[in-house]
Parts: structure tokens; sequence; C-alpha cells
């Protein structure tokens, strides 16, 4: 899993390595909100679809109220 973000709204994301599935909100990964990064656009602006959302920084999700814990595993 690797968290991705909107370059045009920073928007936060989520992508999972094994099977490719996408989560358009970081914070709620389960098998309920799986997308498909191809088709599925950004929530909050819409200008992008999941897959062309760029890797994040560790930075940058702290910024978003992530717990360094939250995401070590990413």
């Amino acid at each position: 899993m690797h968290l991705v973000e909107c370059p045009e709204c920073d928007s936060l994301g989520a992508i999972c390595d094994e099977d490719g599935a996408g989560y358009l909100d970081a914070r709620d990964i389960s098998g309920e909100t799986t997308v498909d990064p191809e088709s599925t656009a950004c929530a909050k602006c819409g200008v992008l679809m999941l897959a062309g959302f760029v890797p994040t920084s560790s930075g940058r999700v702290i910024e978003a109220g992530f717990s360094p814990s939250e995401f070590e595993g990413f």
C-alpha cells in the first residue's frame, strides 16, 4: 500500500501494491471503499484519475493530520 496525492488539489488517496485497488480516502481503506484507480476521478476536484496521483511525502501526510504510527506501514 502506498499513499498518493492529487497534484491538483492535494487530496490524499492510497493504492494497494498487491492488487492495484484504489482508495480515494486514505483514512478509509476498507474493502467497501475500493475503487478502480484507472476510472475513478479525485473525489475533491474531479480533475485526475486516482491512477494519476503522485507519491506523497511523510511531511505532507503529517500535514493532513495523520500521526506517524498511522502511515508507518505504507
